[in-house]
């Protein structure tokens, strides 16, 4: 990115859950649902390909059930626009790669000898926190 190799696009945000909008307008207002959605695109110069990332989340029906994260990755020809893949992951990639993220700084950055590590929550980023962590800290 730095080097000027990878373009990033800006994020798009659709819907709006954390009742912000009332200070500002520019803020898109709230989905049926009452979830939000964003839109992350990207490509690397020169490569075969560009993506678009779609994830949301936050989403209830009528009777205030809640969905679970929903995601997919399109993948696109550089060369001609076509499209070439579709990942329907429903989100599990972003929570991997937290999860991932996590275990990296624990292994390059935590003390030698881990005694004790907590994990705050109950939620699938908590599970995959945990499952991860195996990994790193015997």
């Amino acid at each position: 990115y730095s080097n000027k190799v990878v373009y990033v696009a800006p994020v798009v945000h659709l819907g709006c859950t954390d009742g912000k909008r009332a200070q500002n307008m520019d803020i898109p207002p709230p989905m049926t649902g009452g979830g939000d959605v964003c839109l992350k695109s990207g490509y690397i110069v020169d490569d075969q390909y560009y993506v678009i990332k779609i994830a949301g989340g936050g989403f209830k029906d009528d009777r205030g059930a809640s969905f679970p994260n929903s995601g997919a990755m399109l993948i696109f020809s550089q060369q001609t626009g076509a499209l070439n893949g579709v990942l329907l992951d429903d989100g599990i990639l972003t929570e991997l790669r937290t999860a991932a993220a996590s275990m990296l700084a624990i292994k390059y950055f935590a003390p030698t000898t881990i005694i004790n590590i907590g994990i705050v929550g109950t939620g699938v980023q908590a599970r995959y926190q945990l499952e991860m962590l195996q990994h790193v800290v015997p």
